[in-house]
């Protein structure tokens, strides 16, 4: 749960155990993508992305309006892409512009963290068992889902069928919904 790690893949660790087989303690180590110059440089062009963003986003509002605020900036600047770089971070939607369901739910995240609305991811799999991943967010004192991946038409349209109908540029079907919703 902390999408400004970016340049962590993963992690390894070792398991010390005594002479009785009992575990003493691991050591853990993290899998770096980049270099710690390479890191300090993204972080600096990240923050900047943020910093844009966020100067926009309404202050004086109630949560659900700075979801919302975050939820549309998110959609109208991403492209659904499944090789699109760092796809699974919070750099390709902020700076790549393009990402899967893992990107798009860390960056909303993040940048609610940021603007003070509590939000976290969700790790699971949809109906057909594909991995996919969305968010909790706490709007005015209650818990909804919020499925940014899912409200772009980017991801909707991305490998299906051409349709004569044109989709909506943001679908606010996946905005603060409950459990019932989401289910569907």
């Amino acid at each position: 749960d902390h999408p400004e790690y970016f340049y962590v893949d993963g992690y390894e660790y070792v398991t010390y155990v005594n002479g009785l087989g009992e575990t003493q303690y691991y050591l853990m180590y993290g899998k770096y993508t980049y270099s710690q110059e390479e890191c300090e440089s993204r972080k600096a062009q990240l923050d900047e992305a943020v910093e844009d963003i966020l100067w926009l986003a309404p202050t004086d509002e109630d949560d659900y309006e700075k979801i919302r605020y975050v939820y549309e900036t998110i959609i109208k600047q991403t492209d659904y892409d499944l090789n699109a770089p760092d796809n699974q971070n919070i750099y390709s939607v902020l700076m790549g512009k393009a990402s899967v369901c893992q990107g798009y739910a860390k960056t909303t995240q993040y940048l609610l963290n940021k603007l003070g609305i509590n939000c976290s991811i969700v790790f699971g799999n949809v109906r057909d068992g594909e991995p996919h991943s969305w968010n909790i967010v706490e709007c005015n004192d209650a818990y909804y889902f919020l499925d940014t991946t899912w409200g772009d038409a980017s991801y909707s349209m991305n490998g299906e069928a051409a349709s004569s109908t044109v989709a909506p540029e943001i679908s606010y079907d996946y905005l603060c919904i409950d459990s019932e919703q989401l289910n569907k």
